[in-house]
């Protein structure tokens, strides 16, 4: 989860075929559809456009409603668990003169990209750590069978 003013990139990591988001920014009716990330096996990411202050959010995974237990999450007050956040309210002297929207999609994109690379290197280090452990069976078995 990365929030930039009013724009925050949402992810999911799972093993799965399709993933939404929905929370309090949609009244928890409509659902936002997330797209997978190029390159990264299970992972799902959406960029949503919020107001500041506090929104909680859930995922839904292939018709399941389930929430990310490594981001911030609480229970609501019907005993749900959500994962929250807090936007923050971009005070004029701070922001840069004249950030537009175009600006803005720059700027999520450029997130977006530095997400997909993060991710990608997560992967292949798992990859090359798998890789790693089956050399090692390998040569075990057959330290194994030569004795």
């Amino acid at each position: 989860l990365q929030c930039r003013g009013c724009c925050c990139a949402i992810c999911c990591c799972c093993c799965c075929c399709q993933v939404h988001l929905c929370g309090s920014f949609t009244r928890w009716v409509e659902t936002i559809p997330m797209a997978s990330v190029d390159g990264t096996p299970g992972v799902f990411a959406v960029v949503v456009h919020l107001p500041p202050g506090y929104h909680q959010y859930k995922f839904i995974v292939d018709g399941k409603w389930m929430h990310d237990e490594t981001a911030p999450y609480m229970p609501d007050p019907l005993g749900n668990v959500n994962n929250w956040l807090f936007v923050r309210k971009i005070d004029p002297p701070a922001a840069a003169p004249g950030l537009g929207f175009d600006q803005q999609a720059a700027i999520m994109q450029q997130l977006q990209e530095q997400q997909q690379q993060a991710a990608a290197a997560a992967a292949l280090a798992q990859q090359q750590q798998q890789q790693q452990q089956a050399a090692q069976a390998a040569a075990q078995a057959a330290q194994q069978q030569q004795q």
